[in-house]
């Protein structure tokens, strides 16, 4: 989602459609919406703790309207068919501009497909369809990753438990927890993570299989807001956004996810503090971050995590106190276990 604003196409599209009618313009993912931010689109572009499925059925629009540009086209296509087969009674539309095409994903969308298509001058195509992705056999529930290539990424609810060494892959669920797959080698970290922070089985996650979260950006905002307290963010990003609006700065956990938070955190001008173990996947071409951090690498940054939040943050995800009281005494607590100590000025 991100390369669509990186290549200033979304505000292209945005412009050509709202000659249609009012514009209403949503976005679920943080990545998508730092591109947003970047590309000058900020005020535009509305973000949303939800699924993309869920903000459609609610909105009163009376049409939806998905955009992307894909390195892979057909992981688009997967993806709005997965949409359109959740969302009922709402015309959906595909424009994928990397291969300048756009398609009517569900019945009664062909006429502003066709629309669409004349204003941007890409090329209406049929709605592409995929196999039935999930089914089940003897007390298991398998999976497939659809249009996933070698090398891919597999994210469950946005915790990456393995890597795709195949074209097809399959997870295989039984008794609530992933025990194994076809053509992925699984991370049992990932998947420890992803039981820790409350799976609920595959047919009711998001699953998807990415090389790169965002490649390295065309430029950078720079916000300015004020605020208060400190934060903890452990292992999930969904809220990166709202919380650097309005904290000091933030407690991140786990390596991937602390050079995602320190990437947007740059952006604001606040400090993090960084738990890690090592293990980042390389979910982010570039990081950078932000002056007065603090990064710790410790031996198992889960189980620091939890340690800091029960001693330091009382069993909570806030704190009132200021970030350079909350870092010290986060440094102290996890000496006996921290390898190394970086801060930056």
């Amino acid at each position: 989602m991100a390369e669509v604003f990186d290549r200033g196409l979304a505000g292209k599209i945005l412009d050509s459609i709202s000659s249609l009618g009012e514009v209403d313009c949503r976005i679920a993912g943080v990545t998508g919406f730092t591109a947003a931010l970047d590309s000058g689109l900020g005020s535009t572009v509305k973000l949303e703790d939800r699924l993309v499925s869920e903000i459609i059925s609610s909105s009163t629009c009376d049409v939806a309207i998905l955009a992307s540009y894909s390195s892979n086209p057909a992981k688009f296509h997967a993806y709005c068919w997965l949409i359109s087969r959740r969302v009922k009674g709402k015309p959906i539309v595909e424009v994928e501009a990397n291969s300048r095409v756009v398609i009517p994903v569900t019945a009664g969308a062909e006429d502003v497909a066709s629309r669409v298509a004349e204003l941007l001058g890409y090329e209406v195509t049929p709605r592409v369809s995929f196999e039935e992705n999930i089914w089940r056999v003897g007390g298991k529930t398998y999976r497939r990753v659809l249009a996933a290539e070698p090398g891919d990424f597999i994210l469950v609810n946005g915790i990456i438990v393995g890597k795709a060494t195949s074209s097809d892959v399959v997870l295989v669920e039984e008794n609530g927890r992933i025990t194994g797959g076809v053509g992925v080698n699984l991370k049992l970290h990932g998947l420890e993570k992803l039981e820790r922070l409350g799976f609920k089985g595959l047919a009711s996650s998001k699953v998807s299989s990415l090389k790169l979260l965002r490649g390295v950006p065309p430029s950078r905002a720079k916000l300015s807001c004020k605020g208060t307290g400190v934060a903890m963010l452990d292992h999930e990003v969904r809220r990166i956004h709202e919380l650097a609006s309005r904290v000091e700065g933030v407690i991140a956990v786990g390596d991937d996810t602390t050079l995602i938070v320190a990437d947007v955190f740059e952006r604001y001008g606040k400090p993090i503090m960084g738990i890690m173990d090592g293990d980042a996947d390389g979910l982010m071409a570039l990081s950078k971050l932000p002056s007065n951090s603090i990064l710790l690498v410790v031996e198992r940054d889960d189980e620091a995590g939890q340690l800091v939040k029960q001693r330091v943050l009382g069993g909570k995800d806030y704190v009132e106190d200021s970030f350079k009281v909350v870092a010290e005494k986060v440094v102290e607590l996890l000496k006996p276990t921290t390898k190394i100590t970086i801060r930056l000025r």
